[in-house]
């Protein structure tokens, strides 16, 4: 929606730390043209680093280990990456 917001002389800036979604993300980008899009793969913090993102019960999904949602069972079963922030 935003690269078809913004047209072919804009930018769109979309980060994505999870290396699934953001290649489902890429393609979805290459299918559709929009050469005025960049994914980033970081999360996007106050902090610099890095920081564990727990993935959840579907591919699009996820949230930081450290976020505090309370829902242990995602947790324990999400797949775990090391992302840069």
């Amino acid at each position: 929606l935003m690269a078809r917001c913004v047209g072919p002389q804009g930018r769109v800036f979309s980060f994505e730390p999870m290396p699934g979604i953001r290649a489902s993300a890429e393609a979805n980008r290459d299918l559709n043209g929009f050469t005025q899009m960049e994914l980033v793969g970081v999360a996007v913090s106050s902090s610099i680093g890095m920081a564990e993102v727990v993935g959840g019960h579907h591919e699009g999904a996820g949230h930081l280990a450290t976020a505090g949602r309370g829902n242990r069972g995602e947790t324990k079963l999400g797949q775990k990456v090391q992302v840069p922030l």
